[in-house]
């Protein structure tokens, strides 16, 4: 696969920043963010009305870098409007742009090159939902790895599917899909030593905690915010040794998404 690969996992959101919501459900307050649950029922929630001018405020502790933002999940529409917003103390503007929503109600920011900044703020705007709320269950906001070799054409995007199937003696056949999780299988086969340790495994014992991993194959693409998936890694084969006397190191992997 051409271009360049991107893999995210330090989530300033879950792990060490101070979130705080211009609005919220008591039932379903900005806190719920710093779970890995995909769900509705667990997710940060608007009161019933509150669709646009949402502001989601997300404070590291120290200055930190970004280099990508998402929302994942969510109810948003593809006529909603997501402006992610960077900000050095006590309120200097050192980035802004909008985002589009697509199905499954995800959008994606990635940043050209790090930065570094004391805090993020995302907006949402999003007067034509029909549910009359905002429901926000997955948000990604921190640095990101950039392999020096991009995945491999061998990757392969698919879905998986929990569906009851019924069958007459007739042959009538009755499907009830209870739920799909789209999957990356991700190949790569240019990992450096460099990168050996202080990412990949880095990656890889984060995982295995049952953490979500953000993955986009492909920055390059037209379909960057289509492609993003947020969710479950799991190795599905060990790193390779360095092929010949080139330093390239080979890895497999399975992104699910979240539910």
């Amino acid at each position: 696969m051409a271009g360049v690969s991107l893999l995210a996992w330090q989530n300033w959101v879950k792990t060490a920043a101070t979130l705080t919501a211009s609005a919220a459900n008591p039932a379903l307050p900005v806190t719920n963010l710093q779970n890995d649950q995909g769900s509705p029922s667990m997710a940060w929630q608007t009161p019933a009305g509150v669709l646009t001018g949402v502001l989601l405020t997300i404070v590291p502790p120290a200055r930190s870098i970004f280099r990508a933002i998402g929302v994942f999940r969510t109810n948003l529409t593809g006529a909603a409007v997501v402006t992610y917003s960077l900000y050095n103390n006590p309120s200097t503007l050192i980035f802004q742009t909008t985002g589009s929503v697509v199905t499954p109600g995800q959008s994606v920011l990635v940043l050209a090159a790090d930065t570094a900044a004391d805090y993020v703020t995302i907006q949402f705007d999003d007067a034509a939902n029909t549910d009359n709320f905002l429901n926000i269950p997955l948000v990604y906001c921190g640095p990101a790895w950039q392999p020096l070799t991009a995945m491999s054409w061998q990757t392969t995007l698919g879905r998986d599917d929990l569906t009851d199937t019924l069958q007459s003696r007739g042959g009538q056949t009755w499907i009830n899909n209870r739920a799909i999780n789209r999957r990356w299988e991700i190949a790569m086969d240019g990992i450096r030593a460099s990168e050996l340790y202080p990412q990949l495994d880095a990656l890889d014992q984060y995982s295995r905690a049952g953490s979500n991993a953000l993955v986009i194959p492909d920055l390059t693409s037209v379909n960057v915010t289509n492609d993003a998936m947020f969710g479950i890694l799991k190795a599905t084969a060990d790193v390779g040794w360095t092929y010949s006397s080139v330093d390239r190191r080979s890895w497999r992997a399975r992104l699910t998404e979240r539910l």
